[in-house]
C-alpha cells in the first residue's frame, strides 16, 4: 500500500447536531471553525482538510479518480480511523465505500489488542489476524527515493543560508556547478551520505512493515483491516475527554488544561467564548 496523502473529513454541522441533540448545554462548533483548528495550527503539505458536505465529497472523489486515471494513475481511498471505530464485536465492512481500513491504537487503547498480547483478538466478521507481507524490493526503492529527496532539500537549504550570508555582506564564493544549484562540495557530501541514509530508511521501513497486522473479511476477501500498533505509552485523546475538561475547567485555565489534547487550544477557547 503506497499512501501518498490524507484527507481529514470533519462531520457536517447537521450530523454533529444530531449526534449531540440529547445532550444539554452542548456547543456545536461549525465545520468552518473545526477546519480552522487544523489549518491554523497544524499546516501540512501531505494532508488536506475537506471543508464541504458529504454529498460534495462524493462528487470530489469521483472526479479526482476520473481525472488521475486519464494520466495513468490509480487512486484508491482508504479509511483511516481510531480504535473506537474498530472493535471485537463491531467493525465496518465497506465503510465510506472503501475496501480497506487502517486502524491504530495511537490515540486510545484498542479492545482487541493490548500489553502482553502476542496477537490481536479476532474481529467478528473477519478472519484471524496475520502479519502483512512486504516487498523488500519496493521498500528498497522507496528508501532510496526518500533519501534522495531529503538530501536534495538539505542542499537547497544550505544554499539558501549561504545566499543570505552573502546578502548580508559576507564574502561567500559559489563554485561553478553545471546541473545543480549548489557547490560541488555539497554534491560530494550528499553522495557520501546517500547510502548511509538509504540503509537507515530501509531498516525503518522494514521495522514498520513487520509490525503491521491484517485481517480479511469472511464474506469478501477484498475487504481488509490493517492494524498498526503504537507500541508506545500514549496519553488517551478523545473528543469526550476534551468536552469533560471544558465542562470542568474555568475559562481562565482552559488554554493550559487543553494543551497537548486539542489541535489548537487557543482557538478552541476562543470559539467557546473563553479568554485567550
Amino acid at each position: 500500500m503506497n499512501v501518498i496523502a490524507a484527507i481529514v473529513f470533519p462531520l457536517d454541522d447537521n450530523d454533529l447536531k444530531s449526534k449531540f441533540e440529547k445532550q444539554e448545554n452542548t456547543k456545536i462548533s461549525t465545520i468552518k471553525e473545526r477546519v480552522s483548528l487544523w489549518k491554523d495550527k497544524v499546516a501540512s503539505d501531505w494532508y488536506w482538510v475537506f471543508d464541504r458536505s458529504v454529498k460534495e465529497f462524493s462528487t470530489f472523489r469521483r472526479q479526482i479518480v476520473e481525472q488521475t486515471a486519464k494520466d495513468g494513475f490509480v487512486i484508491e481511498f482508504v479509511v483511516l480511523c481510531g480504535s473506537d471505530y474498530v472493535k471485537v464485536k463491531r467493525a465496518p465492512v465497506g465503510a465510506w465505500s472503501c475496501e480497506k481500513i487502517i486502524v491504530s491504537d495511537i490515540s486510545r487503547p484498542a479492545d482487541f489488542f493490548g500489553p502482553g498480547m502476542a496477537t490481536p483478538k479476532t474481529i467478528e466478521g473477519y478472519k484471524d489476524w496475520k502479519k502483512v507481507d512486504f516487498d523488500i524490493g519496493h521498500l528498497s526503492a522507496k528508501a532510496r527515493d526518500d533519501a534522495a529527496m531529503v538530501l536534495a532539500r538539505l542542499s537547497f537549504i544550505s544554499l539558501g543560508i549561504l545566499e543570505s550570508m552573502r546578502e548580508e555582506g559576507m564574502d561567500i564564493q559559489f563554485p561553478s556547478c553545471t546541473w545543480h544549484p549548489c557547490s560541488t562540495f555539497h554534491l560530494d557530501a550528499i553522495s557520501d551520505k546517500m547510502d548511509e541514509l538509504t540503509d537507515e530508511l530501509l531498516q525503518r521501513f522494514v521495522d514498520e512493515s513487520t509490525a503491521i497486522w491484517i485481517c480479511v473479511s469472511e464474506t469478501n476477501p477484498r475487504y481488509t483491516i490493517r492494524f498498526i500498533p503504537a507500541n508506545v505509552s500514549v496519553k488517551p485523546i478523545s473528543c469526550t475527554l476534551i468536552r469533560e475538561i471544558i465542562g470542568g475547567s474555568s475559562k481562565s485555565d482552559l488554554v493550559k488544561a487543553l494543551e497537548g489534547l486539542a489541535l489548537n487550544n487557543d482557538l478552541v477557547v476562543k470559539y467557546i467564548g473563553g479568554a485567550t
